[in-house]
């Protein structure tokens, strides 16, 4: 049977060692003007960025040399007095183990920068301008974080916040690493169905350094006229109790009743569809709001319900957007009885 695991964990080893050397092929050519990506692998990878280049160029792969360093250390540790051996080597596996985790990490980060970023051959691209640089204690913090997280979603959560992290520094907070960190399971599920459900405001601004990042001016889950209090979205699956825990991990305001004004997301007569509009946004997708003739000139249009915190707004972009044409049939009928059509932006406003 030891037999058969240890097997199993090679074939594993050779799986992720093909396809870290993948992606290290792909990301060489920018590396050398990426200063976050050449950051983080120097701090958080088993190897630095030299040795990967030079293990490349000797025909030896980054693992081959980490599982080398890693069994040295492990015949170190056996040598220790007779009685703490056995503990040594238990501890040296872990340690071995979560750095085999942080690896993994690193390069499902790095390789979703490069998809975003565009072939090295169209150029640098936006990877290798980068101005601003990852904060040393904002590193420290996502290796806190993130080592001991095992579940794929959560994992796939730190991996979208440190991509996210090396195109733009400062898009998410040490708060938003820690809320992450304590969040389980069934709470980042919750999360996605909130973030899934919620309407909101907010522009994509373009850097033409680093990309593109997010700005938000309101993101709520909209209480459509009824009390969230009293459970009005539990049919959707947002009862009283789940938004409460939202709250309690620092994702809702405790507000449920707060509103926001949302005319900015109607166009401007005299500009037209394509200007003057803030898109409101739905379901991953962009509208302008269209005042109906019931809709009276000079009214306010007050959107209540419970709003996202600052550390529920940073992730609400690293999330799946899960379709739900009801709850946008909700949101339409509400908005109707309130004198507006919701009408799909252009495509090039997206």
């Amino acid at each position: 049977m030891e037999d058969d695991k240890d097997l199993q964990s090679s074939d594993s080893d050779h799986e992720f060692e093909a396809q870290a050397l993948l992606i290290v092929r792909k990301i060489i050519p920018v590396l050398r003007t990426a200063k976050n990506t050449a950051k983080v692998l120097n701090r958080l990878s088993s190897v630095g960025v030299q040795t990967l280049e030079a293990a490349l160029e000797a025909g030896t792969s980054w693992f081959q040399l980490k599982k080398a360093r890693n069994e040295h250390f492990i015949h170190q540790l056996a040598e220790i007095s007779p009685g703490r051996s056995a503990i040594g080597a238990k501890v040296a596996e872990r340690l071995v183990e979560e750095q085999r985790r942080m690896d993994q990490l690193v390069f499902a980060a790095i390789e979703r920068v490069q998809a975003s970023s565009g072939p090295a051959s169209s150029g640098e691209g936006n990877i290798g301008k980068e101005t601003n640089e990852i904060d040393d204690d904002w590193i420290e913090s996502f290796r806190r974080e993130a080592t001991d997280r095992n579940q794929g979603e959560m994992r796939e959560a730190f991996a979208r916040i440190l991509a996210g992290e090396i195109s733009e520094p400062g898009s998410f907070s040490i708060r938003t690493l820690r809320a992450v960190g304590a969040l389980d399971q069934s709470t980042a599920t919750l999360f996605r169905k909130a973030a899934s459900l919620r309407v909101g405001m907010e522009v994509a601004i373009t850097n033409p350094r680093s990309g593109s990042r997010f700005h938000v001016f309101d993101a709520r889950i909209p209480s459509l006229g009824g009390n969230l209090g009293q459970n009005h979205l539990q049919e959707d699956g947002l009862d009283y109790g789940r938004l409460i825990e939202l709250t309690e991990n620092g994702l809702l305001h405790s507000d449920y009743s707060s509103w926001h004004i949302y005319n900015s997301a109607m166009p401007n007569p005299t500009i037209g569809l394509k200007g003057g509009v803030v898109p409101f946004v739905h379901q991953g997708q962009e509208w302008a709001l269209i005042p109906m003739p019931t809709f009276k000139a000079g009214s306010e249009l007050k959107i209540h319900g419970a709003k996202f915190t600052t550390v529920g707004q940073e992730l609400l972009h690293i999330v799946d957007i899960e379709s739900n044409l009801a709850f946008l049939g909700k949101v339409r009928a509400y908005l109707k009885g309130q004198g507006i059509e919701m009408l799909s932006l252009p495509s090039d406003q997206t």
